[in-house]
């Protein structure tokens, strides 16, 4: 049994990203344009481990399983978690740095957080 019950959040990442998924690995799964469409729709009306069945049947190797897996987990572990992915450039997280180790915040949303609260966007 799982720990945690994830099937609003896969619903949500399979209309996200199911589609572009199959595209990506047409080729490790033998789907041609239409076949995709179709599969597609098979997924739609699947639940996370019937899918990986279906992925799991259809595979040339166990790449396409995996990265499903993978990115499916991180998906729900950010949704759990309420997090987000950002890039910034090292120039930026350097001074986040700084700004964390001076103030004590715990973590950079801590000191992004503040920095909003005590910066007027309006000036």
């Amino acid at each position: 049994m799982a720990k945690y019950d994830n099937s609003g959040h896969w619903e949500a990442y399979r209309d996200r990203s199911m589609l572009a998924f199959l595209r990506e690995f047409s080729s490790e799964l033998n789907l041609d344009d239409a076949e995709i469409s179709e599969f597609y729709e098979t997924c739609l009306a699947a639940t996370y481990e019937e899918t990986q069945a279906l992925i799991g049947e259809r595979a040339k190797n166990y790449v396409p399983l995996e990265k499903l897996r993978t990115r499916f987990r991180t998906y729900a572990y950010k949704m759990r978690k309420d997090l987000s992915s950002i890039s910034i450039s090292n120039k930026a997280k350097d001074k986040l740095d700084e700004v964390v180790a001076k103030h004590g915040f715990s973590d950079y949303s801590d000191a992004i957080i503040f920095q909003c609260q005590h910066t007027d966007f309006n000036k």
